[in-house]
């Protein structure tokens, strides 16, 4: 076999790698359970311990059917928002607090927690209490 033949042999082999590849991956079953309520980013950083941290959160629900759901923070029965008859709703917040958060979907009419995602809150420097000692000279 001459140097071309190999190098043409080679190359055709190489084309068919990623096409087996792909072929491989099956979507029948995910990776991942298909949780109902998911955040992203789930971390907000804030410079100094104890400061408000900002961020633009993305809340993805996956609701099972055409009912009432709404998304509210754990510790405020007041919702953040409602829907009916959507199965996925991808819903931009505004974040903005000091502390870790809890979010919940629930049933609108039951009051039942179908999920529950987390914004976590960091910081960069901790808050220290410096000594002041008070000089004459």
């Amino acid at each position: 076999m001459s140097f071309r033949n190999s190098v043409r042999v080679l190359l055709l082999i190489a084309g068919f790698v990623p096409v087996f590849a792909f072929a491989n991956n099956s979507t029948d079953t995910p990776l991942e359970p298909q949780l109902p309520l998911a955040i992203s980013p789930n971390k907000c950083v804030a410079l100094n311990e104890g400061r408000t941290c900002f961020a633009d959160v993305t809340f993805t629900l996956k609701l099972p059917d055409n009912g009432e759901y709404c998304l509210r923070e754990r510790d405020n029965p007041k919702p953040i928002g409602c829907w009916k008859e959507a199965q996925t709703i991808h819903y931009l917040y505004s974040f903005a607090r000091a502390e870790t958060t809890l979010y919940e979907l629930v049933r609108r009419r039951s009051g039942e927690v179908l999920g529950e995602a987390v914004v976590e809150v960091n910081w960069v420097h901790r808050i220290r209490t410096k000594k002041r000692r008070w000089r004459l000279f």
